[in-house]
């Protein structure tokens, strides 16, 4: 009688983060002994007061090659899984964004045999203490982590904050984080660039551009929005000023055009006027493949958001823009 194999779903929540995911993914799929599902959550953005606003489902974007399934088909409460493998930190505890109760850490823990965490964002050496003690690795049994170094400082702040609590027994946590391998996420995507791009990019000689990765998000427009858009303006604006040795490839966070709907129409056609008048000397990346914007660019200029511990660990230079100087000065 053939062993019943081990049901193993993975619940990704963004498409561009899937990366994060995809080594464990591969090796769970090439073992025989595994059934493995993917089944990408819904995720939605909070107003100021931390209200719920608008719903994203983002299935349709991932890679061909994985085969997506639909997360309303899995009642996990019934199917107990053996292994469910989630990516989102923070249960309820993010002010920005957030996902449904049911797929909570401290839910899922108490319907599988086996939660795995694996963490969308590089390790840094000055990795927070909220990132290593959030709702995901404490409720998790195994975290699964990208290098030793990683490894290590997870186990110091989570051990602190054991401590803090008053958790005496610490011996489990050599088993409670591993390492899945010391691969980069910042390797070469396998999408092809635009023909429009490239020809951006490179010289009519043949000779690469410099690219400067341009990044703006849905905070820092929320923080001003009326100065957050004469700062867009204003690096648009300079960049075209430029001589032809450089490309700006411009990437808002994914939300930000529905934020600024949000908050006025005149906002947003002034804005959508920018994007379209960008468009004809600059490169605006509005896909889901993330990895090929870092990839791809010299360097990133912009807001703080998750591109940076990427950006900083594949060892290029970032700049966090001042949103209130207008007169943008890069080399």
């Amino acid at each position: 009688m053939s062993q019943k194999k081990q049901e193993v779903y993975f619940l990704p929540f963004r498409a561009s983060m899937w990366k994060s995911m995809e080594s464990v993914w591969i090796s769970m799929q090439s073992n025989s002994d595994c059934h493995v599902h993917v089944m990408p959550i819904p995720y939605f953005d909070r107003d100021e007061e931390g209200n719920r606003r608008n719903s994203y489902y983002e299935g349709e974007q991932f890679p061909d090659y994985v085969p997506v399934e639909d997360y309303r088909e899995a009642d996990f409460e019934q199917l107990h899984p053996d292994i469910i493998c989630i990516q989102y930190p923070f249960d309820d505890q993010n002010i920005r964004n957030g996902i449904d109760q049911r797929f909570f850490a401290r839910t899922l823990r108490l319907q599988t045999d086996m939660l795995i965490y694996i963490p969308y964002f590089t390790e840094m050496e000055e990795m927070p203490q909220a990132f290593c003690t959030c709702p995901a690795v404490e409720h998790a049994n195994r975290v699964i982590l990208q290098s030793k170094t990683g490894r290590e400082i997870y186990m110091v702040h989570y051990h602190d904050y054991m401590i803090e609590r008053g958790i005496a027994d610490h011996e489990h946590l050599d088993r409670k984080f591993l390492v899945q391998g010391e691969e980069t996420r910042t390797e070469y995507s396998s999408s092809v660039l635009p023909a429009s791009w490239e020809k951006q990019i490179l010289e009519d000689n043949g000779v690469r551009r410099k690219v400067i990765l341009y990044g703006t998000t849905v905070k820092a427009f929320r923080n001003s929005p009326e100065q957050m858009l004469k700062k867009i303006e204003s690096v648009l604006r300079e960049f075209s000023d430029r001589d032809n040795d450089v490309v700006l490839w411009w990437r808002p966070e994914p939300a930000l055009e529905e934020t600024i709907a949000d908050y006025s129409e005149e906002m947003l056609a002034h804005f959508k006027e920018l994007v379209s008048g960008f468009k004809e000397s600059g490169i605006y990346d509005d896909t889901m493949d993330l990895n090929r914007a870092i990839c791809e660019s010299d360097a990133y200029y912009g807001d703080w958001c998750s591109i940076v511990p990427l950006y900083e660990s594949a060892g290029k230079p970032v700049m966090i823009q001042d949103v209130s100087i207008l007169e943008a000065a890069l080399a």
